[in-house]
């Protein structure tokens, strides 16, 4: 699990705050700010690693989850979206501003401390319904080539966890903990993946695998692996 969790909590309702930190204070993560929009928030200084902004969809201005003033102030901050419900559109905007995690407020407790968990070690967390239609919203040039047959491929046992770990959006520090191999062997997974299934980068590898029905779902949860050594 990634060490000293900030968060800054911004929510317009004072019930849905003291409902968030209270979650948040139970799972031992620090809450350095609750306030109910994002002009309240003070720039933290010490030049730690900055804070997860967790923002519910309803404190941000207009349609689409403004987070443009978030990224004015604090460029490195890590951002998830709480929305109180499923909005396509929204959800894919908020994503393009570069938002770093996206949930739907129907989740679990559980969900949320484990979705702030992965986007603290650098994962991109989507809900699983957004992650379904992203190819079908992308444009086509975006879109891998499905034409191939995955038993085809020949992909061995560590490339088919790397694909999986791309779905995800894994980067290269965190699927090496979920895989428990090194970082510059993933790299050379990602390139051996990139290279047989005939896709430029990892947006597309991702695309190319859920074309073709390969999940998550038998990945163990990386942030209760140990790093490996190299």
């Amino acid at each position: 699990m990634a060490d000293s969790i900030d968060v800054i909590v911004v929510a317009r309702n004072s019930i849905t705050r003291e409902g968030l930190v209270r979650i948040l204070a139970e799972e031992n993560l620090r809450v350095l700010q609750s306030v109910s929009s994002i002009e309240e928030m003070d720039i933290p200084s010490g030049g730690g690693p900055e804070p997860i902004i967790l923002v519910e969809a309803s404190a941000t201005e207009g349609e689409g989850h403004q987070l443009a003033p978030i990224k004015e102030r604090m460029p490195h901050a890590h951002i998830v979206v709480l929305a109180d419900s499923f909005d396509f559109n929204g959800l894919v905007s908020a994503l393009r501003q570069g938002a770093d995690g996206l949930v739907v407020s129907e989740i679990s407790c559980e969900s949320l401390i484990r979705t702030l968990n992965l986007v603290a070690m650098g994962a991109k967390v989507l809900p699983s319904q957004l992650a379904d239609n992203l190819p079908s919203f992308l444009p086509q040039a975006e879109q891998a080539d499905p034409g191939q047959d995955l038993r085809d491929i020949k992909l061995s046992p560590q490339e088919t966890g790397i694909l999986r770990c791309l779905v995800m959006g894994y980067p290269n520090k965190l699927a090496s903990r979920c895989l428990q191999i090194s970082e510059p062997r993933v790299k050379v997974h990602v390139k051996a993946v990139l290279r047989k299934i005939g896709v430029k980068n990892r947006t597309q590898a991702a695309i190319w695998a859920a074309h073709h029905g390969l999940t998550a779902f038998d990945l163990p949860a990386a942030e209760n692996q140990i790093a490996p050594t190299a």
